[in-house]
Formats: C-alpha cells, structure tokens, sequence
C-alpha cells in the first residue's frame, strides 16, 4: 500500500490547477477509498469461496495492474497536453 500510495499523492496533485488541488486530490482519495477498497473483502470472499486463493491473487495483482495502466495514461495524457 505505501507503494502505490506514495506515489499518489504527486500524481494525483498534477491533475489540478493549483486552486482546486487541495479538493481535488482529497475528494479522488476519498472515492477512491470508497468505490476500490470498500468491496474488496466482499469479492475477495466470493473469489475464494467459489475458486479458491488463486483467485484473490490474481484479483489483487489485477488492481496492481489496473493502477500502472492508469499511471501510464496519465503520463501518456501529460505529454499530450504538453
């Protein structure tokens, strides 16, 4: 979590103009907490349930994946722009 988490906070910021940052960066954190992490137990119960602990691994490195895709569209929209 301190991994994906340190770097957030630099990656997020830069995607608001300096009035909004502060709001911006905190209401993505909050949805963030509240959309990816609030379901997480709840599938990773019906992953394990229905198909065993392979499946929470690869459910949890899914999210790994999705969070560098994401870094690089960020990055890939950045250079866009400028």
């Amino acid at each position: 979590l301190g991994l994906s988490y340190g770097q957030a906070s630099g990656t997020v910021t830069a995607n608001f103009s300096p009035r909004f940052r502060y709001t911006g960066a905190a209401l993505s954190a909050d949805l963030a907490w509240l959309v990816g992490a609030a379901f997480a137990p709840l599938v990773a119960l019906g992953l394990s349930a229905k198909f065993g602990l392979v499946a929470v691994c690869v459910y949890l490195l899914s999210g790994a994946v999705c969070t560098l895709l994401a870094l690089k569209i960020n990055r890939w929209i950045e250079r866009r722009e400028a």
